[in-house]
Formats: structure tokens, sequence, C-alpha cells
């Protein structure tokens, strides 16, 4: 930032969204579709548009090194913070907590596909009514959580109805506390699992539902958001089960028992 020491999101922004645009002016005359940045407010928030008139929208942000494994992200931009506020992200070490969770859980286990199910369920909700203050990061924090106080053979992929049950209610009891902590941010006993920054595990637990502790319309909102998926997933999971052979239609009720 000018005539600062620090360094401006807005202008590392400009600056990535530049080079970007600069680079694909170089190759595109070899696609057959047309790039572009779908919102000005996302740092990389990125559309491919087909000659069909298909889309995907895919986001490729960019980050400044705080240590091996964390990183501070330039894709939180919001008037509400300073321009030089950098949020941590801590997605490699969330992961790698993820995966060191996987190991002790049975070799068929139904965890990511417990994952999957609950997030079509959510972007299904997204593009019926539109989005909601939650987040697919919200989802995989409730089940580490679960992950965390569960019997690893319960992940078995027999009980798949039965974890789903249980990730589904307890995202929705962390709504009506608004309160969800993060697992790693002040977390001292996910030390014992992974290496940690100092920084990291001494710092005071994040709830990632404070926004809506201090905005009552946004919590009604996502609310009844969150509801209104409960009551439309027994319709809208059969979509997402021709895709997935393991997927019992029990679940359904399953799903629908939550609300």
């Amino acid at each position: 930032m000018k005539n600062t020491p620090f360094l401006s999101k807005t202008q590392v922004i400009k600056g990535f969204q530049s080079t970007i645009r600069k680079a694909w002016a170089q190759i595109s005359h070899k696609y057959e579709f047309e790039l572009n940045f779908c919102n000005l407010d996302a740092a990389g928030a990125l559309v491919v548009r087909f000659r069909s008139g298909k889309k995907i929208r895919f986001n490729i942000n960019p980050v400044v090194k705080f240590n091996t494994d964390a990183f501070l992200s330039a894709s939180c931009f919001s008037k509400d913070f300073p321009d030089t506020w950098w949020p941590l992200s801590l997605t490699i070490l969330e992961d790698r907590f993820l995966r060191h969770l996987s190991r002790s859980l049975p070799q068929n286990s139904c965890h990511i596909q417990a994952l999957e199910i609950v997030l079509f369920l959510h972007r299904k909700q997204n593009a019926l009514t539109g989005r909601s203050a939650l987040e697919d990061f919200h989802f995989k924090t409730a089940l580490v959580h679960l992950l965390l106080k569960t019997d690893p053979m319960q992940w078995h992929l027999d009980f798949l109805d039965s974890r789903l049950q249980e990730l589904l209610a307890a995202i929705g009891e962390s709504l009506r506390q608004r309160q969800m902590h993060h697992v790693l941010i002040g977390n001292p006993l996910a030390q014992n699992y992974i290496e940690l920054p100092a920084a990291v595990v001494n710092a005071k637990p994040v709830n990632l539902f404070h926004h809506l502790v201090v905005n009552d319309t946004l919590y009604t909102k996502t609310f009844n958001h969150f509801h209104e998926m409960l009551k439309n997933s027994p319709i809208v999971i059969q979509d997402y089960v021709p895709s997935s052979v393991h997927i019992h239609k029990s679940a359904m009720g399953c799903v629908y028992s939550s609300s």
C-alpha cells in the first residue's frame, strides 16, 4: 500500500487478474472457449464459457506464504476489513488432519461419501433458493468434529445412513447454538495428531459462526436455508443416487428424519 510497509490486497488482486488476462490473451486462440472473471469482488473467481453455452466456474486465488503449510489468502475481499488485512488459510493443514483421522477408519469408510452427499444437497439448495452463510467449509468442519468423537469402526460403509443423519444433525445443532469451532485454531488436542505452528495452537478458539451471532437477519436466512435443504432432501437426493452405486435409498428417509 502506498506510503506504508504493508502489502495491499487490492493491488495484489489487480496485478493477479492482470497477469491471468495477459496469459490467456496469448494462448486463447488455441481453445474453443472463453475465460473471464465472473465476480470482481472475488480474487480469482473465473468462468469458462463453451460455445454450447455450458459454463464451468472455479477459483484460483493468490496467496502469500506464512510458513511451509499456511498461507495468507487474498480470496477474502470485504469492505469491512482494512486493505492490508490478510486472512490465514490453513487448508493444507486441515486436509492433512482429515487424512490422518482417516487412517484409523475401516477400509470401506463412508466419511467422504457422507460429506459428498451433504455438499450435493447444499449446492442443490443454493441453486433453488440462493446462497446463505453456509459454505462447504462448514460441512467439512462438522465432519472432522464428528470423526473425532465417533468410534472409527462406526464409519464402515454399512453405517452410511446413520453417519449421514448424525452429520446433518451436528450441523443443525451448531446452527441452533450459532457456534462451530475451527478444528485446528486454539485446539491443543489437534497437536496430538499433526504438527501445527505455535501461533495456531496458542490462539483463541475461532467460532466459524460468529457472523451469525452478530447478524440476526443472516442467521434467520441461514437457519431457514438449512431446514429447507432438509425438507427437499428426500427428492433432491434421488438425483445423486444414480451417480453412485454405494448410496442406499434409505438415506433419503434418514436425511428427512433429521429435520
